[in-house]
C-alpha cells in the first residue's frame, strides 16, 4: 500500500524549476521502497485535451533514511506547463496541487504556467567540480620582504593573533605553477583590503587594496599570470562586517545621532560605545568587527558597487562571501546582478556551515562551502556512523538542493576556521583515506594551503601556520588531484554502489569511461576482483587483492 503521507511535491523551490525557457525539471519525494513506477502526465496550459497528453515515466535518483526521490525533466515548446503524477500500485492514485484523487480535471494540476529564461539558474560551466586552492595571504610565501610591516615573525614560528610573517602576492605569483601542478583550477585569496590584523576580516577601507601584500598593481599582476597559467582568481568578500577603524563607524562614534551611518549598522542603543558593545558584531561576540545592516538600500548599494568595481578592475573570476549565510536575500541579489553584470560566468561562493537551500535557488549563490559533507566524513572514518548512514545523509543533503547545483557543492577537509585535517588524524592511513575520500565525493574541492603537506595546527590561530616549503607534497594526494584533473570524472555521473558491509564504493564517469573508488571501513579485511591493468592509484603497496582497514583503490572499469 502507498504511504501517502510521505509523498512531497511542490510547484517551485527544489521540487519544479525551469532548465531553459521550454525545460521544466520536476522532484517526487515517497517513501523509501514504497513506491516503484511513477509517471508524470503534462500538456501545454493552453491544451485542454485527453489526447494531447504527454506520459514520462520518472528516474529514482537516490533514497535516504527515510524517502525515495524521483525526477524527470519535461520539455513543452512553448514553455506553459501543467502536470500531475500518477502512482501505480492495485489501485492508481493520481497526485495533483489538491491532493490524491482518484479522478481529476484540469483544475486539480499542479501548474507551471511559463518557464521563463530569467528564471533559470545559470551556473558558471567552468566551476563544474572545481578544484580551489585556498590561500592565507600573510602565510603563504614571503615573496617581497620590503613590504613587511615591522615586527614581522620569522618563517616557521608558532602564530598568534596580532603579527605578519610577510606573505604577498609576489609569493603566491612564484607558487603558480606548483599550485597549477596539483590540479587546481582556481585560488581562493584570503581578504585583500586593508585592516588592523593579519588576517583582514575587519577591513578598514574596501577601496584599497593592502600594501602589506604589494597594493593594487601586484594584485593585478598576480591575476594575469594566474590567467597565464590556467587559474581563475576568487576573492574574499567580506560584506557582513567590517572594523571599528573604518571611517562609517568612526563617524558614528563621532556624530552619535547626528551621523549618516546610524541606519548602516544594527544598533542597541545610545551613546554607541566600544566599551558597550552596543551594536550587533561578528557572530555577537567581536565587539572590534561591528556588523553591517545589510537591508538597508544605502549599504547595499555601497559595498555591492565597490564589489563590481573591484571584479572589473582586478579582473577577477568570483567571490567568496564570507558570513554569506547573514548577508540579507536582497544584497545577495542586488550583488549576483551586479558582478554578473560585469562578468557573466563569475562565481559566488557562499560561506556556510548549515543547509542553505534558501540561497541556492538562482539568483543568490552558484554554490556554497559544504561543510556539512566535512563534519559527516569524519564521523564516517571516526566510526560514529556506518557507510549507510553516511550514505542515507549525504542524500538527503542534496536533496535540499536543486540537483543541478549539487555538482557545484564544494567539499573540503579544513579550512582557516578548522583544526588541521593532519592535526585531527594523526593516523596517516585515516588521513590519507579522509582526505582521498572526499576528493572523490560528489562536488568542487577547496584544498586548505598546505593540507596537502600535511600540515599540522590546532584551533585559530594555530591552524593558520606558515606553509613548510621544506615538506613534501603528500604523492598519493596529488596523483588523486591530477587524476581528478586529468579525466575530468569530476563534472561527471556520480553514483555510490552497493557497499561490502561498511565499505563504500563509489564510482564516476569520466573522459576515458567509468572511475570507481572502493573503499574498506570494517575490521576485517576485504577480498575484491578487478584488473591489475586498470588501477590508476592504491594506497597500499603490496599488489593483492585484499584490502585491510582504510585501504582503498581506484581503478578504471
Amino acid at each position: 500500500m502507498i504511504n501517502l503521507e510521505a509523498i512531497h511535491h511542490m510547484s517551485g523551490f527544489n521540487y519544479c524549476y525551469p532548465l531553459s525557457k521550454d525545460t521544466l525539471r520536476l522532484r517526487l519525494r515517497t517513501k523509501k521502497n514504497n513506491v516503484d513506477i511513477v509517471t508524470v502526465v503534462y500538456q501545454n496550459v493552453y491544451l485542454h485535451t485527453i489526447d494531447s497528453l504527454k506520459y514520462e515515466a520518472m528516474e529514482k535518483v537516490c533514497s535516504d533514511k527515510y524517502f525515495d526521490y524521483f525526477e524527470k525533466d519535461i520539455f513543452v515548446k512553448e514553455g506553459y506547463f501543467k502536470y500531475y503524477f500518477k502512482l501505480e500500485a492495485e489501485k492508481d492514485i493520481y497526485y495533483c496541487q489538491d491532493g490524491f484523487l482518484d479522478e481529476l480535471s484540469e483544475k486539480n494540476y499542479f501548474y507551471y504556467s511559463e518557464a521563463h529564461e530569467s528564471n533559470v539558474f545559470n551556473l558558471p560551466q567552468w566551476a563544474k567540480g572545481l578544484a580551489i586552492y585556498q590561500i592565507f595571504i600573510d602565510r603563504f610565501l614571503d615573496g617581497d620582504a620590503s613590504n613587511n610591516p615591522a615586527n614581522t615573525k620569522s618563517w616557521g614560528e608558532a602564530p598568534d593573533r596580532n603579527t605578519y610573517f610577510g606573505g604577498d602576492f609576489l609569493g603566491i605569483i612564484y607558487k603558480l605553477d606548483y599550485i597549477k601542478s596539483l590540479g587546481m583550477s582556481a585560488i581562493y585569496l584570503s581578504p585583500v583590503h586593508p585592516s588592523p590584523n593579519y588576517h583582514k576580516y575587519d577591513i578598514s577601507d574596501y577601496e584599497v587594496i593592502e600594501e602589506y601584500f604589494g597594493g593594487k598593481e601586484k594584485l593585478i599582476e598576480l591575476v594575469q599570470k594566474a590567467h597565464k597559467t590556467g587559474l581563475k582568481i576568487i576573492l574574499d568578500g567580506v560584506f557582513n562586517h567590517c572594523s571599528i577603524k573604518h571611517i562609517f563607524f568612526q563617524d558614528l562614534l563621532e556624530k552619535q545621532e547626528k551621523s549618516n551611518y546610524v541606519t548602516w549598522f544594527k544598533l542597541h542603543s545610545f551613546p554607541v560605545s566600544l566599551e558597550k558593545g552596543n551594536y550587533d558584531s561578528f557572530g555577537n561576540l567581536v565587539p572590534t568587527m561591528p556588523k553591517f545592516n545589510t537591508s538597508n538600500s544605502e549599504v547595499i548599494n555601497y559595498l555591492t558597487n565597490i564589489a563590481a568595481q573591484w571584479t572589473e578592475e582586478l579582473d577577477i573570476d568570483g567571490w567568496r562571501l564570507d558570513v554569506g549565510d547573514e548577508l540579507s536575500h536582497e544584497f545577495l541579489r542586488t550583488f549576483r546582478e551586479k558582478i554578473k553584470a560585469v562578468k557573466a560566468d563569475a562565481v559566488i561562493i557562499g560561506e556556510s556551515w548549515n543547509i542553505s537551500s534558501r540561497f541556492m535557488l538562482g539568483n543568490e549563490f552558484d554554490t556554497l562551502t559544504n561543510y556539512k559533507n566535512r563534519e559527516l566524513l569524519f564521523q564516517l572514518v571516526d566510526q560514529k556512523i556506518s557507510v549507510k548512514e553516511y550514505i542515507d545523509c549525504i542524500y538527503s543533503i542534496q536533496m535540499q538542493y536543486k540537483s543541478v547545483a549539487i555538482p557545484y557543492l564544494l567539499n573540503l577537509i579544513g579550512s582557516h576556521d578548522t583544526i588541521r585535517i593532519a592535526s585531527y588524524y594523526k593516523d596517516y592511513k585515516k588521513w590519507l583515506f579522509a582526505f582521498s575520500l572526499a576528493l572523490f565525493l560528489e562536488g568542487g574541492f577547496v584544498l586548505y594551503y598546505g593540507d596537502e603537506k600535511r600540515v599540522e595546527g590546532l584551533e585559530d590561530p594555530d591552524n593558520r601556520r606558515a606553509m613548510n616549503w621544506n615538506v613534501e607534497t603528500d604523492k598519493t594526494i596529488q596523483k588523486i588531484l591530477q587524476i581528478r584533473q586529468s579525466t575530468e570524472f569530476c563534472k561527471g555521473n556520480f553514483n555510490i554502489e552497493k557497499q561490502y558491509k561498511n565499505c563504500i564504493v563509489i564510482t564516476r564517469d569520466s573522459l576515458e569511461g567509468k572511475i570507481r573508488f572502493i573503499g574498506n571501513l570494517q575490521e576485517e579485511s576485504l577480498d575484491i576482483e578487478y584488473d591489475n591493468q586498470n588501477i590508476l592509484l592504491r594506497s597500499k603497496e603490496d599488489f593483492t587483492n585484499t584490502l585491510r582497514t582504510f585501504d582503498f583503490i581506484i581503478y578504471k572499469i
